[in-house]
Formats: C-alpha cells, sequence, structure tokens
C-alpha cells in the first residue's frame, strides 16, 4: 500500500469522523431551538390550566387581574410556570446512561429515580404540562433551591407542602395555614395534563436528601 492511499484514507476517516460531530452538534441545536420556542406555549398553557393562579397562595396573575377589571376581593402578584425537573437536568440521549459531567444532583436523579426516564423526561418533553406548576414568582425561586416541596399522597392529585428549614421565615407566613393541596383544571382545560406525580415525587426526595445535613 502506498503512503498517498494511507493518507488518504487517514483524510477520509478524519473527515467522517468531523462530519459525524458535526452532525450531531446540528441536531443539537435544533433540539434547543425547537424547546425554545415552545416554551411560551409552555407557559400560556400552564398558567389557563391552573387558573392564571399559583398553586401554593391562590394569587392570581397581575395582568390576568388587570384583564379581569382589577377586582377587590382577589390577591394578586406574579406568578411563572415552573419546571419541575429543570431543563439542565434533563436527557439528551434515550440511553439510560446518566451524561457527563453533571452535577452530584443530577446524577442522584438519574440513578436514583428511574420513574423520570419512564415518564420520558427528555430535552425534546421539558415542554410538557406534566413537567410545570404555576408559582409566585418567590415560591418559584424557593421551588428551586429545594426549600418546598410537594409530597404525594394516597390520594390522586392531592399533595403535602412541604417546607424546609431555608424556606425565608417571612415568606412562609404569607402561605395558607393548611399543608394540603390538590391540583385541579380550570374551566374549559379539563383535557390538559395535570403535573406529574412521579416527577412531583422526584423533585420531594431530592429536597428531602439535599436538606437533610
Amino acid at each position: 500500500m502506498t503512503l498517498g492511499i494511507v493518507k488518504a484514507r487517514a483524510r477520509s476517516r478524519t473527515s467522517s469522523v468531523i462530519s459525524s460531530l458535526h452532525d450531531q452538534r446540528q441536531r443539537a441545536v435544533e433540539t434547543v431551538a425547537s424547546t425554545l420556542d415552545q416554551h411560551q406555549s409552555f407557559r400560556n398553557l400552564g398558567k389557563l390550566r391552573d387558573g392564571h393562579c399559583c398553586v401554593i397562595t391562590g394569587d392570581m396573575d397581575t395582568e390576568e387581574w388587570d384583564r379581569r377589571g382589577r377586582p377587590d376581593d382577589v390577591d394578586f402578584g406574579p406568578v411563572e410556570v415552573a419546571y419541575i425537573i429543570p431543563f439542565a437536568y434533563t436527557s439528551w440521549e434515550k440511553s439510560t446512561q446518566c451524561p457527563g459531567q453533571t452535577t452530584s444532583s443530577r446524577e442522584v436523579l438519574w440513578h436514583c429515580f428511574p420513574q423520570v426516564r419512564l415518564v420520558g423526561m427528555q430535552v425534546s418533553s421539558i415542554n410538557s404540562l406534566l413537567n410545570g406548576i404555576t408559582l409566585r414568582d418567590y415560591v418559584h425561586t424557593q421551588f428551586g433551591k429545594y426549600t418546598i416541596a410537594f409530597k404525594p399522597t394516597d390520594t390522586p392529585n392531592v399533595y403535602e407542602r412541604k417546607l424546609f428549614n431555608r424556606f425565608p421565615s417571612a415568606q412562609r407566613r404569607t402561605l395558607p395555614q393548611s399543608s394540603r393541596i390538590k391540583f385541579t383544571h380550570a374551566p374549559g382545560t379539563e383535557t390538559f395534563e395535570l403535573p406529574s406525580t412521579a416527577l412531583l415525587n422526584c423533585h420531594y426526595r431530592l429536597a428531602e436528601i439535599l436538606n437533610a445535613s
């Protein structure tokens, strides 16, 4: 075999590898772009399903309160549709192997909570209503820090609100006294998916682990 043939074959293999990597990156970019396009729909449908109100405090979204003529008997404030499982925690592959370079929390989620995989939590499905819950802005912040969580009960769609030590004391006093929360559909959204028990249970278990010390 001549040196020229060897070099040509080496260039061919290198070109194929580069092309494959480029295709993978392109698919990843397209997936993320599609996901970002779906985010606004996720937010709009999540608020609609939850009646434009925080599922914990009952406060109505300020913009919806304005649209309804600013009723005096309705508490209001900024609300946001929170991801139960954040974008950064989802899998890029259908493989059961944990992706590399993950945080310890993500590794716990991936290895210890197979329900997340069974629900099909991938980048492409991050904006499913199964993964969304409407919260006041300050509750959303604490939900993301695992200082508040929803513990499933034996009754479908009924949860016990769990507060952990680092949930701010001043904000704690703004929450309803009852810790029982039932997820329901706003009128006209009965076909919308309610938050996934498996995903909320995963979030709750992670909160227990992260607040154990």
